[in-house]
């Protein structure tokens, strides 16, 4: 997949984020408080829609390239109207929900469906009305031609400050201990490397493709290992096991990831300082997953040492699947190219993003962080 535009408004909160373009590699720099992380909150909030949760009095409209290479047109709008779901037995909190006013697909631009809150067609042909909270998109993602670009949306992979995959060390990764056993059995009997592996099951997580990547493409877990440790040089082996969690149900067991030390210390995955435990996983997330994915990462120096990020960085900028990044770090600003840069501006509940032309059209050797802060959109990046 290839995000190309993004469009979001939140009625609620009266933001609007105005049609923002994506590069391959995209990096959105602004002043505190101009947009950056609510643009980044507005790629989450698309992918939160397509996996079929409500988002009360939001609009939305993407365009990107499918893993079928198929142009894809993807909007609708969700009522402000909100209501409360209780049909979650299992969870006592409320659920706020909406109906769906709109929405439309386009592949190549063609209609494959509309709905409103009255009817619903798909290629041409109407369908009784569903699940009036959900997107039809989610509701029938099992569709043939359906399938493709749900399963792209999926692929989207995002890391902010407080997220679960990429920087909660303390949290465990739980899988089913028979689906870990048919998918190690399924890449060994198709001869599957990670990559190919990744993009067969786009939901995995970063933890889970170690895991894989581990038990079944030894090569590519030695490139890994060996990128890592070059970053890293205390560290001679990354360890990623699965144990029972006795905690939980039976049938499921939890994937623990340790390094040994050169000294033969074992550091288990609790006791990994942040920065460590993010450099494993972003670096796992690139390495691992099909070029086809996405990285979104929200302010990518949080947690990061000056010695890990310039090394991820390099490998980010040397990858073949897209990256979409935040910041406001000078290092990080003055080594991405500033044709790869979006600046954000901020008046009101609008946010624009504007591309670094003057500075990218610039002959000056000076530093182009100064050259940035110094330019008219990002001194009123924040403006009302």
């Amino acid at each position: 997949m290839k995000l190309k535009s993004i469009y979001l408004k939140d009625s609620l909160k009266n933001i609007t984020i105005e049609n923002t373009t994506f590069e391959n590699l995209t990096i959105f720099v602004g002043t505190s408080g101009a947009g950056k992380t609510t643009i980044m909150n507005a790629i989450y909030t698309v992918i939160h829609i397509a996996k079929g949760n409500s988002s009360p009095g939001d609009s939305w409209d993407i365009e990107f390239i499918d893993n079928h290479d198929r142009e894809i047109k993807w909007s609708g709008t969700f009522s402000a109207n909100i209501e409360l779901d209780l049909s979650d037995d299992e969870d006592d909190d409320e659920i706020e929900v909406s109906a769906v006013e709109n929405e439309f697909l386009y592949i190549e631009g063609k209609l494959i469906f509309e709905r409103n809150e009255d009817s619903i067609k798909y290629n041409d042909n109407s369908l009784p009305l569903i699940d009036k909270n959900t997107s039809l998109l989610y509701l029938m993602r099992n569709d043939k031609l359906i399938e493709t670009v749900y399963d792209s949306l999926s692929s989207v992979k995002i890391a902010t400050n407080n997220s679960r995959d990429f920087t909660n060390n303390t949290a465990l990764q739980l899988v089913r201990n028979e689906a870990c056993e048919k998918n190690k059995k399924l890449m060994a009997d198709e001869n599957l490397n990670i990559k190919q592996f990744s993009e067969k099951f786009p939901e995995l997580t970063c933890r889970e493709k170690m895991y894989y990547c581990f038990n079944g493409d030894k090569e590519s877990f030695e490139e890994f290992e060996y990128m890592y440790t070059s970053i890293f040089t205390n560290v001679e082996k990354v360890i990623v096991e699965d144990f029972q969690d006795i905690r939980h149900r039976i049938n499921r067991s939890a994937i623990l990831i340790r390094l040994e030390l050169s000294d033969g210390t074992i550091i288990d995955q609790g006791s990994m300082s942040s920065g460590m435990f993010k450099s494993l996983t972003i670096l796992a997330e690139l390495l691992f997953s099909s070029d086809k994915s996405i990285l979104v990462i929200d302010e990518i120096e949080n947690s990061l040492g000056i010695n890990c990020l310039s090394d991820i960085l390099e490998i980010i900028q040397s990858n073949r699947s897209q990256a979409i990044l935040s910041t406001h770090h000078p290092k990080v600003i003055n080594n991405i190219p500033p044709s790869k840069w979006r600046i954000v501006s901020r008046k009101g509940g609008e946010i624009k993003t504007y591309k670094a032309e003057s500075i990218n059209n610039s002959s000056s050797q000076h530093d182009k962080f100064l050259q940035l802060i110094n330019s008219e959109i990002y001194l009123n990046g924040a403006v009302g």
